[in-house]
């Protein structure tokens, strides 16, 4: 919309910017030429809220008249010269694009896009007995009569013209010498819709469309004010409408010289960075805000779960006997038992939680079978057999036996053909009998990959797995098994026994009265660092007295015992006769051993296995029959200290079916404690989609040392819904998820779900294109003489 400018003369209280008016530039009425002289128009641009101008075109002769407008319609402003009657159109080098003739060479000319659909075009006024005649026109592609006449408005009133309610349409407001702007929101004679005031003595006044680009905002398409004071100094108004308060400016800026002729210009601006870079529009799905329900139109059979058995559901009977219905704005709910499916809006998710994407197709990759290429004629089926025929909210379509005693119920569900559903009437549909709108979705290579609609909802391999509530579920605060970490995470270290071997001393002596003559020797046993002691002493003595080296003593003729740390230990026997004589025999241990990782079972009472729960009641307990349990429903999670288990890769081994067929490469679930190697071949974090789109990371890089460090959970992480297996295993997500338990709202789409039009493809929002802001914005017409 064309935005002139007009210098008024009167005091219109009400905006508070502080400033004091002075001597400015000539500048046109609203609907006048642009005024000044001068062939080259500086303009600012939407975004520009300094000095410079964005953009300079030099258009027609220095004295010529001038107005600047939207002609075509494409969001930029251009120059348009008047040459007596005949007007002579700029594009955007300043080439002139269309030439037309219309009025009479004296009339006085406004510009507007008058009907919302051409751009900007002129419309001629006219003084008729005291009022204004305007006489319209709804392009500048030809010559030729108004397309439309109508009065407004007393002669010698200061004409305004903009789009003052956003609808696209430029319609006429006067400013009067009494303060006040009158705004007329449609085309034609009548009176105003409202009125306010706005200003300083002095002021020159502008309309236009303003940005707010320090806080990010485009105009909106609705017209508003702007005054010059102080040569070149610029302040924007707020929003207008019936009753708002502009009183204070939106944003000022400096722009130009003070001789300049000011005017208001459409013109868009990139957006940028801090960098200054152009911020691109992202293209990106069309993703549901929130959840839908729905309800049933009235007369609906109204059906309820038999509680298991074949058919599962049939219609309620009233106690007359009769059927039921649902009434009218009954809210759509689940039946008890009702399997949960997808509704053909899901994107399909892999176990690194990104969402899967479609490839081109690419015939050299076939023998791969990557299930998220497209096919050759790019269409891809929206439904599979054996599935559930959905109705347009998403909930089961059932066909009621009306010839059956109870009035049973059972799914449609979808066959491929058309024979196939011939043979099964009314409890079938034919997928190839639907239209290919129907059938297929035609989606783009970057595409997200959706769920078809009506598949059963499986147990992913990022779902968290739940608690059954059988009774036997406990809450554990830590199992024996699982290791003491420090503050950071990190495993305590205690030492670790390899073997331990028992190295003889001297030679055993010869007996023959007296005092006993000690001696022993030893063996290790089965226990890992244990020691059998067997005595050897002569003489018959009736005492032993042990010292094993490791500050342990026994009295026990032929002691075992187990060696906790690694080193060289010193043992020492003393052993004594009836008559109380004694001898010493000393012999050696060598026990070899690191660290390992401390458990509870480690640090438990002498006598405990270290497993502690959660008391029923509260604090904690040893004994498991005054355990908390868990209730159906609560979610798994790891304890401190308990082997890490979630979301290995091993690429080199087996294959996970996720859910959608979609084939990702050997996620490893280990079911044990047993906590991982952060050194452990052939282990990946973060696999990726089917065709290798999403890069993987090696445990074995993710730390910068070469030594196996254990990895465990620092406590709170889910568990997998899945069952987890042995290293290496196949794991196939087949398991569906529990069913409805009856009366759960059926939601038609659910927020973050990819909308689909009505031929079933992708709706995107953005283009991949530079962000710009639109609007309007300051233009100067520099005055050469």
């Amino acid at each position: 919309m064309s935005k002139r400018t007009l210098t008024v003369s009167f005091l219109t209280a009400g905006l508070t910017v502080g400033v004091i008016a002075g001597a400015v530039g000539p500048a046109a009425a609203q609907g006048n030429p642009v005024g000044g002289s001068g062939n080259v128009y500086y303009l600012a641009g939407a975004g520009n809220t300094g000095g410079t101008a964005q953009e300079v075109l030099a258009f027609g002769d220095p004295g010529d008249e001038v107005f600047y407008g939207d002609w075509n319609n494409d969001g930029t402003d251009t120059p348009m010269v008047r040459r007596n009657n005949v007007f002579y159109v700029a594009d955007k080098d300043g080439k002139t694009v269309d030439v037309f003739a219309y009025g009479n060479p004296g009339d006085k000319v406004i510009v507007g896009d008058w009907d919302g659909k051409n751009g900007d075009s002129l419309a001629v006024v006219r003084t008729e007995q005291g009022t204004n005649h305007f006489f319209v026109k709804n392009d500048v592609k030809t010559t030729g009569k108004a397309d439309s006449e109508y009065f407004y408005g007393n002669a010698g009133d200061n004409i305004l013209v903009g789009d003052w309610d956003g609808d696209d349409k430029d319609t006429l407001m006067v400013a009067r010498p009494d303060t006040s702007f009158h705004v007329r929101n449609s085309s034609g004679g009548g009176v105003e819709d409202y009125a306010f005031t706005y200003g300083n003595p002095g002021d020159t006044i502008l309309v236009g469309d303003w940005a707010d680009p320090a806080n990010g905002k485009s105009g909106n398409g609705a017209d508003q004010i702007a005054v010059r004071r102080d040569g070149n100094h610029y302040f924007f108004s707020k929003e207008l409408g019936k009753g708002a308060d502009i009183g204070t400016a939106m944003r000022d800026q400096r722009y130009g010289e003070a001789t300049d002729t000011v005017f208001a210009a459409k013109l868009p601006t990139n957006v940028v960075d801090k960098d200054g870079n152009p911020v691109v529009n992202t293209k990106k799905p069309v993703t549901y805000t929130s959840d839908s329900t729905s309800s049933y139109a009235g007369g609906e059979p109204l059906l309820k779960s038999t509680g298991g058995g074949s058919p599962a559901f049939a219609q309620v009977q009233n106690n007359d006997g009769s059927w039921a219905t649902h009434n009218a704005g009954d809210p759509k709910t689940h039946l008890a038992g009702e399997k949960k499916v997808y509704l053909g809006t899901e994107p399909v998710v892999g176990p690194d939680g990104a969402t899967l994407k479609w490839v081109k197709y690419d015939a050299a990759a076939i023998g791969n079978n990557p299930s998220n290429m497209l096919p050759q004629d790019g269409n891809v089926e929206r439904y599979s057999v054996n599935t559930p025929v959905l109705d347009a909210d998403g909930l089961p379509t059932y066909y009621v036996d009306t010839t059956s005693a109870s009035h049973t119920a059972q799914p449609i569900k979808w066959v491929q053909t058309h024979t196939q559903a011939v043979a099964q009437p009314n409890v079938t549909k034919a997928i190839e009998d639907l239209s290919n709108a129907d059938r297929y979705i035609t989606p783009q290579a970057g595409d997200p990959v959706l769920h078809k609609r009506g598949e059963a909802i499986n147990v992913g391999l990022n779902d968290a797995a739940t608690y059954t509530g059988s009774g036997s579920e406990y809450v554990k605060v830590h199992d024996g098994s699982d290791a003491v970490l420090d503050a950071n995470g990190e495993p305590v270290m205690i030492p670790s026994v390899a073997a331990a071997s028992f190295v003889a001393g001297p030679a055993q002596g010869t007996w023959t009265s007296g005092a006993p003559v000690a001696y022993f020797t030893g063996a290790a046993t089965s226990n890992m660092g244990e020691i059998q002691f067997t005595d050897g002493s002569l003489g018959s003595p009736t005492a032993w007295s042990w010292d094993l080296g490791d500050g342990t003593r026994s009295n026990l003729k032929n002691p075992a015992h187990t060696y906790k740390a690694a080193g060289d230990y010193t043992v020492k026997l003393i052993a004594t006769s009836g008559s109380g004589d004694s001898a010493v025999y000393s012999a050696s241990v060598r026990v070899t051993g690191s660290t390992r990782p401390q458990t509870y079972a480690d640090t438990a009472p002498s006598g405990q296995t270290g497993t502690v729960y959660t008391k029923d009641g509260g604090g904690t307990t040893t004994d498991s029959t005054k355990a908390a349990k868990y209730q159906a429903g609560d979610p798994q999670t790891y304890r401190s200290g308990e082997g890490y288990v979630r979301g290995w890769k091993n690429l080199a081994t087996a294959t996970v079916t996720s859910q959608g067929g979609a084939d990702w490469k050997a996620v490893v679930l280990d079911g044990s404690n047993a906590a991982h190697s952060d050194e452990a071949p052939n282990v990946y974090l973060q696999p990726g989609d089917a065709y290798g789109n999403n890069a993987s990371k090696k445990v074995a890089d993710l730390d910068s040392d070469a030594t196996a460090d254990a990895v465990y959970n620092k406590g709170g992480e889910p568990k997998s819904a899945l069952s987890q297996t042995a290293d290496n295993t196949a794991v196939s997500s087949t398991t569906a998820v529990a069913p409805y338990k009856g009366g759960e709202a059926v939601i038609g789409h659910h927020a973050g779900d990819v909308v689909l039009d009505k031929d079933g493809k992708v709706t995107y929002t953005g283009d991949d294109k530079p962000l710009v802001f639109t609007g309007d914005a300051l233009g100067v017409r520099r005055n050469f003489g």
